[in-house]
């Protein structure tokens, strides 16, 4: 078979020899033959390459100024490529250029421009820096102190990434106006402090930290948990607290001041100048302190310089049968929530210039009297109460309607009633046979009489003719 013609087919389409075709921006290709003994080829050579650089083509050589860079077409022919390289390069940074070897300042922060031959690249990189602190700039490795921690400047390099890191290099706890380092102690009031540093991921952290505690008493003097001390009358002692980690001096027990003078618990006292009775007594408030108060326990009234007290009652000096009575009553809201109240008022009354008590009695021969009160006078008075007759023969006295027999002579009795008539006493008379014994003998009874020589006779009896009576005895004889 004879050739005829051939073609190069390059993207579906077909070229024939020697034939020139645009294929990208700023790229030409040819199709050529080669012709051999036993073959023949066809192939596809770039033969036009020109650099395509922000839409514009450049050939080999050619130079364009672009910021602060200057850069170069570039054809490689044996890997058939065109690209535009860096040849002068200069560093752009914040507005300005800056040749390679140039360095800036900013803050703490020193920059140098650099241009990698290799790469055809340009970059500012940082050479030197430092810490910023308080305004001022530290140098990588300078230690400098800021209260009780030293910090130092350390510079950490990765590629082109720097950091200037400002780091603790010691740490101490302050206290008050001095710096402490780590597990020293220190004592503030009755606490003793513990300096503690703690150290995290971020950050060191130091704390006193109390580790012993103890109470304060009024002069300063630290007391232990559970010791106890006496002030004032008074007993406390250092306790701890549920809500706290201070123990608090608590007042547990002891006495009452009164005066400059310390009075027991429980014990009573009077206050002359109030006429008020005291006790000092035990007040629990609020949580364990407990509270010593005098507390009025009796209150009474104070007339000519004596204390006198409730229901208490003394004659006037000055006024006899009169007497001042001391009342006091619970008033809340007076003082001591006490009122207190002097009354005067008649406590008997004058018999014979002598004051008597109520309920004193006294008789004039059989006339009874006796000293009480007139409540619808209001006034005190000695007055009759009862009367009743006196016997015959005796200073006897009987009651009104009472009955009584008694010897008249030797031979008789008076059979006596008490009688009231008008304002005075009667009596109502009658008469009986009295026997040898003395005793009375009613009418008709038979008994034995007293003869006249003071022999004793039988067989007498009492015989009554009218009012009066006589003594009949067997002899036929009257007495």
């Amino acid at each position: 078979m004879k050739f005829l013609r051939g073609a190069c087919k390059y993207d579906g389409e077909c070229h024939a020899v020697n034939s020139v075709w645009h294929h990208a921006a700023c790229h030409w290709l040819k199709c050529t033959m080669t012709r051999k003994a036993t073959s023949i080829s066809f192939n596809i050579d770039s033969v036009e390459q020109e650099c395509n650089y922000k839409g514009k083509c450049y050939k080999a050589g050619d130079k364009v100024k672009e910021g602060c860079s200057s850069k170069q077409c570039i054809i490689d022919k044996e890997k058939k490529v065109a690209y535009m390289s860096t040849v002068a390069g200069e560093c752009a940074y914040n507005g300005k250029c800056y040749k390679a070897g140039d360095r800036v300042t900013e803050g703490c922060y020193t920059k140098q421009c650099f241009f990698d031959i290799e790469k055809r690249v340009t970059y500012m990189n940082i050479v030197d820096g430092g810490c910023k602190f308080n305004g001022k700039c530290m140098g990588v490795n300078m230690t400098w102190n800021s209260g009780c921690t030293e910090y130092t400047c350390r510079w950490y390099k990765n590629g082109f990434r720097h950091v200037f890191k400002q780091e603790v290099k010691q740490q101490k706890c302050r206290f008050q106006n001095d710096c402490v380092e780590e597990g020293a102690w220190r004592k503030y009031g009755c606490v003793d402090y513990e300096c503690s540093i703690k150290t995290t991921d971020k950050a060191q952290y130091a704390s006193m930290n109390p580790v012993t505690y103890a109470c304060k008493d009024k002069n300063g003097n630290c007391l232990a948990i559970n010791e106890e001390i006496e002030e004032d009358c008074s007993l406390y002692r250092c306790e701890s607290q549920a809500n706290s980690k201070f123990p608090q001096l608590e007042r547990v027990g002891g006495g009452c001041k009164v005066n400059g003078v310390c009075k027991d618990e429980n014990s009573v006292w009077t206050e002359e100048s109030s006429c008020i009775d005291y006790m000092c007594e035990r007040e629990k408030r609020s949580g364990n302190t407990i509270y010593m108060v005098q507390r009025p326990v009796k209150v009474g009234c104070r007339h000519d310089g004596v204390c006198r007290y409730n229901g208490e009652k003394w004659p006037l000096a000055n006024r006899p049968c009169f007497q001042v009575e001391c009342t006091v009553t619970n008033t809340p809201g007076s003082p001591h929530d006490f009122k207190r109240l002097l009354k005067t008022s008649p406590s008997g009354c004058v018999v014979n210039g002598i004051c008597r008590e109520y309920g004193y009695t006294n008789y004039v021969g059989c006339i009874q009297y006796k000293c009480q009160w007139d409540e619808l006078r209001r006034m005190a008075t000695y007055k009759y109460v009862k009367g009743g007759c006196k016997e015959y023969t005796t200073s006897n006295c009987h009651d009104v309607d009472a009955e009584w027999t008694e010897p008249y002579g030797k031979t008789t009795c008076l059979k006596m009633k008490c009688k009231k008539s008008g304002n005075s006493f009667t009596y109502d008379v009658g008469y009986l046979c009295q026997d040898a014994d003395g005793y009375c003998v009613n009418p008709g009874q038979k008994f034995e009489a007293l003869g006249y020589n003071g022999q004793r006779r039988t067989n007498c009896y009492c015989k009554q003719t009218g009012s009066h009576v006589s003594t009949v005895c067997s002899a036929s004889h009257n007495y």
